[in-house]
C-alpha cells in the first residue's frame, strides 16, 4: 500500500529540499529587481538633472596659471600638473556693481585657495580664502564660493592655489549672487541623493554579509564604504558637516 502524501518518508525530504533550494533563488530575484529599480531611478534622476537647467550666466576669468616658487613666478602653464603645488592665476574683471560670488568650475578638490581683488590704482579692495585644508567655513554648502560686494569698476583678480594634488583643472569664475544660488541647488541635491544611495547599498550588503556569512558581500560593503568616504571628502560633505580637513581621504583616487 502507498502511504498518503505527506506521510511517505521519502516525500518529505524531497519537498523540504525543494523549499530550501527555492529560498536563495527568490533572494537573487529580489536583489536583481532592486538593482534594476535603482538603475532606473538613477537614470531618471540624471535626465531630470540635465533637462532642468538653471538660467545662470557665469562669467569666466580667462588667464594662465603660473607656478609660485622661491625665485618668483614661473612661465605660464597650459594646465595645472595633477601632482599639485603652489600656483597663481591673474585675470581682469569688469564688474557692473552689486554682490557677486567667485568660485571654481570643474573641481572642488583644492587644498587652499585665496582670491584678491585689486582696483585700477593697485589698491587691494577685497580678499577671501578657503579650501579643504583651510579652517575657514564655507558660506555655501558643498561649495568653495565666496560672496563679495564691490562697486562697479574694473578689477584685477589674483587667485592662488596650494594643493597636494588635483583631480581636475580648477577654473575660477564669477556669477551674480542670485544666479549662483539657483545654479548650485541641483548639484547639491544630486550629491546628497547619490551619497544616500551609497549609504543604503552599504547597509544592504553589510546585512547580507552578516546573514549569509559570505565574504564577497563584506568586501563589497567595504568597497562602497571607501567610495562614500572618498566622495564625501572630494565633494566637501565632511568638510562642511564635520569641519574635517583630512585632505588625504581623497588620496587613493588622486595618486
Amino acid at each position: 500500500m502507498c502511504s498518503p502524501l505527506g506521510t511517505d518518508p521519502t516525500s518529505a525530504p524531497r519537498l523540504h529540499g525543494l523549499a530550501v533550494r527555492a529560498r536563495p533563488r527568490s533572494g537573487r530575484v529580489l536583489a536583481e529587481r532592486m538593482r534594476r529599480a535603482l538603475g532606473a531611478g538613477l537614470a531618471l534622476l540624471l535626465c531630470l538633472f540635465v533637462c532642468t537647467g538653471a538660467c545662470a550666466a557665469p562669467v569666466a576669468l580667462p588667464g594662465a596659471w603660473q607656478a609660485v616658487t622661491s625665485a618668483g613666478l614661473g612661465a605660464p602653464l597650459a594646465q595645472l600638473p595633477l601632482d599639485g603645488g603652489h600656483f597663481r592665476h591673474d585675470a581682469q574683471l569688469q564688474h557692473p556693481g552689486g554682490p557677486l560670488v567667485i568660485d571654481f568650475r570643474s573641481s572642488s578638490v583644492i587644498g587652499r585657495f585665496e582670491h584678491r581683488f585689486y582696483a585700477d590704482n593697485g589698491a587691494l579692495v577685497a580678499r577671501v580664502e578657503g579650501g579643504i585644508q583651510s579652517p575657514v567655513a564655507n558660506p555655501f554648502f558643498l561649495r568653495h564660493g565666496r560672496e563679495l560686494s564691490l562697486p562697479a569698476g574694473r578689477y584685477q583678480v589674483v587667485t592662488e592655489l596650494e594643493s597636494p594634488f588635483f583631480l581636475a583643472q580648477p577654473e575660477p569664475y564669477v556669477d551674480s549672487l542670485d544666479d549662483y544660488r539657483l545654479a548650485i541647488n541641483r548639484g547639491d541635491a544630486m550629491v546628497l541623493v547619490c551619497l544616500g544611495i551609497f549609504i543604503g547599498l552599504g547597509i544592504y550588503y553589510a546585512c547580507l554579509a552578516l546573514m549569509r556569512r559570505r565574504r564577497v558581500h563584506a568586501l563589497y560593503a567595504l568597497f562602497i564604504l571607501g567610495n562614500l568616504l572618498y566622495n564625501g571628502a572630494a565633494l566637501l560633505v565632511w568638510h562642511d558637516l564635520f569641519a574635517s580637513r583630512w585632505f588625504y581621504l581623497i588620496a587613493p583616487a588622486g595618486c
